[in-house]
């Protein structure tokens, strides 16, 4: 068949990919449109941005892969609903003016991320990690991509998997990817540059950062112990001292950069969220400037980060839409009269504190299982019981919300942490969730439930 295209023009096929140029541009728009409205809360900045986002996501719903599509329609059909029976038009704008602020703390993340992957210090302890001995790397991984992974997410995989697979047979791969997925996903407990601490504090304000990281780290720690003797670490305290010694060089850039987080969240009412759209851009610009031993070199640094960061602007379009999505739809639910009759109706917030523990770190975690985005089962579990409405302290309804979250990244099977393992150390995705994996992100999640449950009869 002959194509009716006139010579030169572009396949149909390019639409997509131009669409989502045009999305990365709009990042680039909302990124610091949203820093100004932080600053400054014009009224008619905050109906530029929310017009520019619902356009976004409009975008979004033709690029993005059919899952997350469905998702979203999901999502913004349940939203809509909601509002239907309230009659509550204005919730729904408020609502979807508050999801703007995902338009610049993802496009900080990746900004952050593109620096931090970059840096001397990191690879360094590649280095270190080479020369570690075969049996000691999966406890290497679990530690480095525990640290790692709290400023690089889910990038800590792509600089610690290469130089672990080069020379691994298929066990130890899959070790490796065991490890590597669990060290990550425990850093969300605690790291405030995930997504998933910045979203939770939103919905739990009261709740002084630094408690949260407390809290974060002690149940970190707790699952580092448990995943080093799922591993097979021979000698787990000294691999843990070793791989810590490795990494002194990059721990004081976590500590600044969340102190900063820290300390502008607790002397500002801005919350977590807004806290790292301001502080972490220019402690990014502050490192590129130090890094660099010449006026050349500093702006070559900045350039390349710059330009491999907008590259991956093109491409965000199913993170950003399905937080937003799943954020619009928490807000609307959690000021809903509609909902708050039925959820007083069904008693759900009389359950003991116990029972409303095990259900929102066990439940987001058995969901995941089932597909449903941990974003999405963590944003509804805290739209029922956030606000005071359950018999639970704040801090400890925050611990088991991080906690699920954490869980159900291990066990998500169209999760990116998951997607990203399996292609990186060549495995199977039924080999990674299955078995010793799925037993740790339970027992992980039933520990931490029960820590949580006495400290929170301390704070009730």
């Amino acid at each position: 068949m002959v194509s009716s295209l006139p010579s030169g023009s572009p396949a149909l096929v390019d639409l997509p990919t131009e669409m989502r140029q045009v999305m990365g541009w709009l990042v680039l728009v909302l990124w610091p449109l949203k820093l100004l409205l932080i600053l400054t809360d014009w009224t008619i900045l905050g109906m530029a941005g929310m017009g520019l986002l619902l356009l976004y996501l409009l975008l979004a719903l033709v690029t993005i892969s059919w899952g997350n599509r469905v998702l979203c329609l999901v999502l913004a059909a349940a939203a809509l609903a909601v509002t239907f029976v309230d009659g509550n038009l204005g919730g729904l704008a408020d609502s979807i003016e508050g999801a703007l602020v995902f338009m610049a703390f993802i496009p900080t993340a990746h900004f952050l991320r593109n620096v931090a992957k970059r840096e001397p210090r990191v690879l360094y302890f590649r280095e270190r990690f080479m020369d570690a001995p075969m049996a000691e790397r999966p406890g290497w991984l679990l530690i480095g991509s525990n640290v790692l992974g709290s400023v690089l997410t889910a990038g800590s995989l792509a600089v610690l998997s290469p130089v672990y697979t080069a020379r691994a047979d298929a066990t130890a791969r899959r070790s490796g990817a065991l490890a590597a997925v669990a060290g990550t996903a425990l850093a969300c407990v605690w790291s405030p540059f995930f997504v998933a601490m910045a979203l939770i504090s939103s919905f739990l304000p009261d709740v002084s950062l630094w408690q949260a990281i407390l809290v974060g780290l002690f149940l970190s720690a707790t699952g580092l112990a448990l995943a080093l003797a799922m591993v097979g670490t021979p000698t787990p305290f000294k691999t843990t001292l070793a791989a810590l010694r490795a990494l002194l060089r990059f721990l004081p850039l976590v500590l600044v950069a969340g102190l900063c987080v820290v300390t502008l969240r607790g002397i500002t009412p801005l919350s977590t969220l807004e806290a790292a759209c301001l502080a972490l851009p220019p402690l990014c610009l502050l490192l590129i400037l130090l890094r660099g031993r010449s006026a050349a070199e500093t702006v070559f640094g900045l350039r390349r980060i710059a330009l491999s960061t907008r590259r991956e602007f093109d491409g965000i379009g199913g993170e950003i839409s399905v937080v937003s999505f799943a954020f619009i739809l928490a807000l609307v639910m959690r000021e809903s009269p509609a909902v708050g009759a039925t959820v007083a109706a069904l008693g759900i917030t009389e359950l003991p504190g116990f029972a409303i523990l095990t259900a929102v770190a066990c439940g987001t975690a058995v969901a995941a299982m089932l597909s449903i985005h941990p974003i999405v089962g963590t944003s509804v579990m805290l739209a029922i019981f956030s606000g005071g409405q359950a018999p639970v302290s704040d801090l400890a309804l925050m611990g088991a919300a991080l906690l699920g979250w954490s869980s159900a990244a291990m066990l998500a099977y169209s999760g990116l942490l998951v997607i990203m393992a399996t292609s990186m150390f060549d495995v199977r995705r039924d080999q990674l969730i299955f078995g010793r994996n799925m037993v740790f992100a339970l027992a992980f999640a039933a520990i931490g439930t029960l820590m949580l449950s006495i400290l929170d009869l301390f704070l009730t």
